[in-house]
């Protein structure tokens, strides 16, 4: 695809790395996440940073050229998005018996090589997140390095874990290799990029 400009750094980027935002008929400003929504649009970087610059700045409005209103909580609104499209995912991957939750069975998952990613409790103690890491380096040793590697992410708290495999909170939770896996990997990346991104 070709890269789109941002309005806020100028910088060109493909649209994969930037969130689009269109007005709707009332003139408020929307995140067009999926990229399906009709209408003149505009490109932001997605960093929560550079979506509130562009609010407090008032660049949307000259930019779609219209009487475009943009919220002031518009990039809290977009994380919140993005949180719950992460816990769709996992929660889908949880149907599809591609989970496992709690700290014994995260670690034999990790220490047996079967996951393809680990998800710790963003509010979570780092003691089971330590204990777990030692168990995937062991997991590493004699394996061929050009292997899948396993991804670790603290995007999303206890109870948005909890919420996804079914419980009210959680703290570790092992997805298996799987398409679900690669699907949920690219929405914590994506969700991770915008809230750890500055300007």
């Amino acid at each position: 695809m070709n890269p789109r400009t941002c309005i806020v750094t100028g910088d060109k980027l493909e649209p994969a790395a930037m969130i689009r935002f269109v007005a709707d008929p009332n003139g408020a400003v929307v995140a067009d996440l999926q990229g399906k929504l009709p209408g003149r649009g505009v490109w932001v970087t997605a960093k929560r940073a550079l979506v509130e610059k562009a609010v407090d700045k008032g660049l949307f409005s000259a930019r779609l050229k219209c009487a475009a209103r943009a919220e002031p909580d518009l990039a809290a609104q977009i994380e919140r998005q993005l949180r719950a499209a992460a816990v769709a995912s996992l929660s889908l991957a949880n149907k599809a018996g591609a989970v496992v939750s709690g700290f014994a069975k995260v670690e034999a998952a990790a220490r047996a090589g079967k996951a393809a990613l680990i998800l710790h409790a963003g509010d979570a103690a780092v003691d089971g997140e330590r204990k777990i890491a030692a168990a995937l380096n062991a997991a590493k040793k004699g394996v061929d390095e050009t292997g899948p590697s396993i991804r670790t992410f603290r995007s999303l708290s206890s109870q948005e874990l909890g919420g996804a495999v079914g419980r009210s909170e959680s703290v570790h939770v092992a997805v298996a290799q799987s398409g679900v896996a690669r699907a949920l990997i690219d929405r914590l990346e994506r969700l991770e990029s915008y809230c750890g991104g500055g300007a």
